[in-house]
C-alpha cells in the first residue's frame, strides 16, 4: 500500500471526528431541485436572466450551514476573485446549472477546509507530525490538475471502500463555475488552495506574501500552518487535560513529565511556526522589522497559556481564592524572568515544574509579584494591544489611550532609572532608542505608523517649551543629567500624544 493510500485511510477513519463530515454528506446527497426548494425558488426560469446572482447565493448558503464565523464565509466566498478567478457566465446560463456548479464548487471548499483537521490521529506524538503524510498530501493538493486528480482517486477509493459514492470527493470542483486566464491557471489555482488550506488553521497570513512563495516554498509553508495547528492544539489539550486526567486543576500544577510533554510540543511548534514566513504569529516585531521567537519567548507563550487556563478556572468558581489569585500574579507578573531562569537551566521541564512549584510556595505564604519596569512596560504594551484587538468596532476612548501611553512612559523613566549606573554617558542615546521604539509601537497599533516622521520635532518642541517654561518660572537654574533623561521621556509622551489626539 502506497503512502498516499496509508494517508487516505487516515482521513476518512478521522472523518467522524468533524461535524463538516455531516455537512458535507447532507449537501452530497441534495440535486438541484431540492436545493431550489430550500432556497423558495419557484422555478428555474426566475434565475436565467441572473444566473450569476442565483450561483453566489448558493455558495454562501451552503457555506452559511457549515460555518458559523461570518469572516470566514466571506474569506471563502471572496478566495476566488482574490486570486484572479471570475464567474464563468457562459457554462451557468441557466438556473440549474449555476446551482449544481455552486453546490459542487462549495462542497470542494468545504472539504479543502476539513482535510487539515483530520489529517492526524489524536494519538499521534508532537514528534512524529512530520511523519504523518501532511507533506504528500499537500504537495498533491498544490502542484497540477494531475496531482490533483492521483489525489481524488485514491480519497475516492478508500470512500467507495467504506460504502461512500465514487464522486463524493471531488476536489478540484473547487473552480466549478469559475473561469481564468490559461496562462494564470495553474499559479493562482496553487495558490488559491495553499490559502484555504492556510485560513483554515486559524493562524492569519500576509495574502501578498503568499503570492510570491514559488511551487516548492509555498508547499513547505503550508505544511508548516498545518503542523503548528496541530502543535497549538495539543499543547491546549496538554494544559487542559482530559476528563480523566486534569494536571493543571488547582492546586495541581503538573509534575515532570506532564511538563516534559509540553516543553516536547513546543519545540515542535518553535520548528515549525518558523517555517511560516507569511504569518505574523510568533515573531516580534522591532522598528518594523519581524523577528521570529527565541527559545526563551516561547517559553513565555506557554507560561502565558497556563496562567490564563487558571484564571479560566478563577473565574468559573464560587468564591475567591486568594492564593490562586496570587499565584496567577506571579506567573503573568514574572513572566519573563521565569522564562529566563528556565531557559538556563540544562533540564528545562524539570525546571518548568520547580518554578511552578515555588510560585505556588510564595503564593501561599502570601507573597506578590515583583514586577520589573521592564515587564512592566511590556504589560502596558500588551494592555494597549489587547483593548484595540476587542474593541473592534467600538472605539477606545482618548483618555484611556492617553492614560495608557502614560503609563508606558513613566515605565520607561523606571527602566532608565534601573539602568542609569551601567549605561554611564549612553544614557541619553539609550533613553532617545527606547522612546523611538515605544513611540513606534504605539503608534503602530493605533494605525498612525504613517505620522512617525513627524515624532521627533514634535517632541523637540515639547521639550524646548517645557525647559523654558521651566527656567522663567524659577522651577530650574541649570538642567542636570536626571531632569534630561526625564525631559527626553516627556517630550517622547507628549509627542505621541498630540499625534493621537489630532489624529482623532
Amino acid at each position: 500500500m502506497s503512502e498516499l493510500e496509508n494517508v487516505a485511510r487516515t482521513i476518512i477513519g478521522n472523518l467522524h471526528q468533524s461535524y463538516l463530515y455531516r455537512i458535507l454528506s447532507e449537501w452530497y446527497e441534495q440535486d438541484t431541485l431540492q436545493i431550489r426548494e430550500e432556497l423558495g425558488i419557484e422555478s428555474y426560469s426566475e434565475t436565467v436572466s441572473n444566473s450569476t446572482e442565483l450561483f453566489n447565493t448558493v455558495r454562501k448558503h451552503i457555506f452559511s450551514k457549515a460555518f458559523q464565523d461570518a469572516e470566514t464565509i466571506k474569506f471563502l466566498m471572496d478566495i476566488p476573485d482574490w486570486v484572479g478567478f471570475r464567474i464563468d457566465g457562459e457554462t451557468i446560463d441557466t438556473g440549474e446549472q449555476a446551482i449544481r456548479a455552486a453546490k459542487q464548487s462549495a462542497l470542494a471548499t468545504i472539504w479543502l477546509t476539513l482535510l487539515p483537521r483530520v489529517l492526524i490521529s489524536h494519538t499521534v506524538l508532537p514528534e512524529d507530525y512530520a511523519d504523518q503524510g501532511i507533506e504528500i498530501v499537500v504537495d498533491r493538493l498544490l502542484k497540477s490538475d494531475e496531482s490533483r486528480k492521483v489525489l481524488d482517486e485514491t480519497m475516492s477509493a478508500e470512500l467507495t471502500r467504506r460504502g461512500f459514492g465514487t464522486d463524493f470527493f471531488k476536489i478540484s470542483d473547487i473552480v466549478s463555475g469559475f473561469r481564468i486566464d490559461e496562462a494564470k491557471r495553474i499559479e493562482r489555482l496553487r495558490a488559491m488552495f495553499a490559502l484555504v488550506l492556510m485560513k483554515s488553521t486559524d493562524s492569519p497570513f500576509d495574502l501578498d506574501r503568499v503570492f510570491t512563495l514559488n511551487e516548492m516554498n509555498l508547499i513547505r509553508e503550508t505544511e508548516a500552518y498545518i503542523i503548528t495547528m496541530y502543535t497549538q492544539s495539543t499543547l491546549n489539550n496538554r494544559i487542559k487535560g482530559s476528563s480523566s486526567s486534569r494536571p493543571f486543576e488547582w492546586p495541581l500544577i503538573g509534575n515532570n513529565r506532564v511538563m516534559a510533554g509540553v516543553m516536547n510540543t513546543l519545540d515542535v511548534m518553535r520548528k515549525y511556526s518558523t517555517r511560516m514566513t507569511t504569518c505574523s504569529l510568533f515573531k516580534t516585531s522591532i522598528k518594523g522589522e519581524d523577528s521570529p521567537w527565541t527559545e526563551s519567548e516561547f517559553i513565555s507563550y506557554v507560561l502565558d497559556e497556563i496562567a490564563d487556563y487558571y484564571t479560566d478556572l478563577l473565574r468559573t468558581r464560587l468564591g475567591r481564592n486568594e492564593e490562586l489569585k496570587r499565584f496567577i500574579d506571579i506567573l503573568k507578573g514574572e513572566n519573563i524572568e521565569i522564562a529566563s531562569r528556565i531557559m538556563e537551566s540544562s533540564d528545562k521541564s524539570g525546571s518548568f515544574y520547580d518554578e511552578l512549584s515555588e510560585c505556588k510556595r510564595r503564593a501561599r505564604v502570601g507573597e506578590k509579584a515583583q514586577i520589573t519596569p521592564e515587564r512592566r512596560l511590556r504589560v502596558v504594551l500588551s494592555t494597549l494591544k489587547q483593548s484595540l484587538d476587542e474593541s473592534q468596532a467600538s472605539v477606545v476612548s482618548s483618555e484611556e489611550i492617553i492614560d495608557l501611553i502614560a503609563k508606558a512612559f513613566d515605565a520607561i523613566s523606571e527602566v532608565i532609572k534601573k539602568h542609569e549606573e551601567s549605561l554611564g554617558n549612553d544614557i541619553d542615546k539609550f533613553t532617545e532608542e527606547l522612546c523611538f521604539e515605544t513611540s513606534f509601537r504605539i503608534l503602530d497599533l493605533l494605525g498612525l505608523g504613517i505620522h512617525l516622521p513627524d515624532l521627533p520635532w514634535i517632541a523637540r518642541f515639547f521639550a524646548e517649551e517645557s525647559t523654558m517654561i521651566d527656567i522663567s518660572s524659577g522651577e530650574i537654574s541649570e538642567l542636570r543629567e536626571s531632569q534630561r533623561v526625564k525631559r527626553i521621556v516627556y517630550a517622547f509622551a507628549g509627542g505621541v500624544a498630540f499625534l493621537v489626539l489630532q489624529a482623532r
